[in-house]
């Protein structure tokens, strides 16, 4: 049996691809959660640009563990309610990793029980509130694990809290 030129590239391709394929890790996924809209967006566009550089510097240097971070944003139109649905929709429909919620008490108060019932790490970069700190089994009967965490370090070292934590 003879195996013509076009039939050796095809079938090398075909057993190549599939071993390049796993070669490349998985990125590590984080929502950014943020007013784009609404009374605070000014702020939130800075806390999603200054996450984008963040990312693009980690990434530049090989990401974490020779995993690309990619972020996706969210809009949370400084209401708890559209934070929510976000967060929602972040953890369920796009697998993210973890979220970095927004500054406002608010907003943060309202996402962690629900980052506690679906066991993604989530964290503020600045909600001030006492009661962020409450184990989350203290808020919310249901959930058994407490995933929030609060920092006050600038914005390019959240992410590695968020993938060491």
């Amino acid at each position: 049996m003879t195996l013509s030129r076009r039939t050796l590239l095809v079938t090398t391709a075909t057993l190549a691809a599939p071993a390049a394929l796993r070669a490349q890790p998985a990125a590590i996924k984080i929502g950014i959660l943020q007013p784009v809209t609404g009374a605070l967006a000014q702020d939130g566009e800075l806390g999603r640009l200054g996450a984008q550089i963040a990312i693009d510097e980690i990434n530049a240097k090989g990401g974490i563990d020779g995993r690309k971070i990619e972020i996706i944003s969210y809009d949370d139109h400084s209401s708890a309610a559209e934070a929510v649905r976000a967060f929602q929709r972040a953890v369920s429909e796009d697998k993210v990793n973890a979220v970095i919620a927004s500054y406002t008490s608010e907003v943060v108060l309202a996402l962690e029980p629900w980052a506690a019932r679906l066991k993604t790490l989530m964290i503020t970069p600045g909600a001030a509130s006492d009661v962020i700190t409450q184990p989350a089994h203290a808020i919310d009967a249901g959930a058994d694990v407490a995933v929030t965490v609060t920092v006050t370090v600038p914005i390019s070292r959240i992410f590695t809290i968020a993938i060491y934590f």
